[in-house]
């Protein structure tokens, strides 16, 4: 195969240096070589059918000025009602000789909540309260915590969350983050 060096044409500056490095190190030469497209015949144009009835049409050259990338998924919003139901995830912290242990947060519309941890070697624990939500953050009032009369009863804490997908939710306090699936 003969290519023919051409020169490289680009809209987006900060693409030059980078392309242009590839270029040289694929194309070799010296200076930037891409293959150009082969040649048709004059005497016969590229044609697309079209309907039966009617003569096929020539194709048009196109050549897009810019490559563009496919459109990210939007954030999902951080919407209070979307937190209602079932969530399933890790427990934030070390659990230490309890092993490792799963955590789900249960949301009601009432503005009640109840968190179940359950640990692979101590058992588990429900402890329930109330919640409100302002903006991306939720401020918990824990009320008891039930089959844990070693644990602290009354507690009130807050976290942040978003949305990582629709089914996905990231609760982050200054430990960490943690991810909890929808059930």
């Amino acid at each position: 195969m003969n290519a023919k060096p051409t020169s490289l044409r680009l809209n987006r500056p900060g693409l030059a240096p980078l392309l242009a490095v590839a270029a040289l190190a694929f194309g070799g030469c010296g200076y930037a070589a891409v293959a150009q497209p082969p040649e048709l015949p004059a005497q016969s144009p590229a044609v697309v059918d079209g309907d039966p009835g009617q003569p096929p049409q020539p194709v048009q050259p196109v050549e897009p000025d810019e490559v563009q990338p496919e459109p990210a998924d939007p954030p999902v919003e951080a919407d209070a009602s979307r937190l209602l139901g079932a969530w399933l995830g890790p427990v934030p912290g070390d659990q230490g000789r309890c092993g490792t242990a799963s955590g789900a947060f249960f949301f009601q519309s009432d503005a009640t909540y109840a968190y179940n941890q359950q640990t692979m070697e101590c058992g588990g624990f429900t402890s329930t309260g109330t919640y409100a939500v302002t903006g991306s953050s939720i401020a918990f009032q824990q009320l008891e915590v039930v089959n844990c009369p070693t644990c602290t009863q009354m507690a009130q804490f807050s976290v942040s969350f978003s949305f990582v997908t629709a089914d996905a939710l990231e609760i982050c306090d200054p430990a960490g983050c943690w991810t909890y699936h929808r059930q």
